[in-house]
């Protein structure tokens, strides 16, 4: 959504700002609640970006007072990473409707619009029986499993990606994956807005997105946002 489209948004909607504490204190979208990246990681050897367990995701927006059906609007300050990690968050536990500020605060900064500096504490609600739909994510085996017919999207840097780069225990990438950096899909003239050629651009890497994608980096921080 554009920041008009936000703001038309219903009174009730939950507002989630996964900025960095300095950008949240020094202003965000007036009624946001600060939720801390890491709180979306389980934080756990050997795969430390994997979602937390599922009790702790339902102690965490029970405490942040999502309810079912109430509408969510996803900000960061960084063009859409954590903001798409909590998107995907949010489809995991099978939540709707949530929408996210396109651009995010930078955009909101770059447009001069009025931000709040008020820190807002949360309504919590009563516990909540949320479950986890799986089919917005892929686990190893399943992947190796349907590995030929798989499209796989590699949102790391170039460097990463040919192995000049080793942020992993290995370098190099997935035999057959797909390169398109994530930050080459927003526009920082636009206030890191989503760039509007990004379906092509996303074509020319290799990529079909009339079909499954399977997309990747090193904790689905910066593919939160492909």
């Amino acid at each position: 959504l554009e920041a008009d489209q936000a703001a038309a948004l219903p009174a009730e909607t939950l507002i989630l700002d996964c900025s960095s504490q300095a950008q949240y204190e020094a202003g965000h979208w007036p009624g946001a609640l600060w939720l801390p990246p890491q709180f979306l990681l389980c934080g756990t050897a050997p795969v430390p970006g994997k979602p937390p367990h599922l009790s702790e995701l339902n102690r965490l927006f029970d405490c942040l007072g999502l309810y079912t059906d109430r509408p969510v609007l996803v900000i960061d300050d960084e063009g859409g990473g954590w903001a798409g990690r909590l998107l995907w968050t949010l489809d995991l536990l099978g939540h709707c409707p949530v929408y996210y500020l396109n651009g995010g605060i930078r955009a909101c900064i770059s447009d001069d619009l009025p931000l709040q500096k008020h820190i807002n504490q949360p309504q919590p609600v009563s516990p909540q029986s949320r479950q986890l739909h799986s089919e917005c994510r892929v686990e190893l085996a399943d992947l190796l499993e349907g590995y030929s017919q798989t499209q796989i999207w590699d949102a790391r840097s170039l460097g990463e990606h040919t192995g000049t780069i080793r942020a992993a225990l290995f370098a190099g990438h997935i035999p057959g994956a797909k390169h398109l950096e994530w930050s080459e899909l927003f526009d920082p003239a636009r206030g890191f807005r989503i760039r509007q050629d990004s379906l092509a651009r996303i074509t020319e890497a290799g990529l079909d997105p009339a079909q499954p994608i399977v997309t990747h980096c090193q904790a689905h921080h910066r593919s939160g946002f492909t």
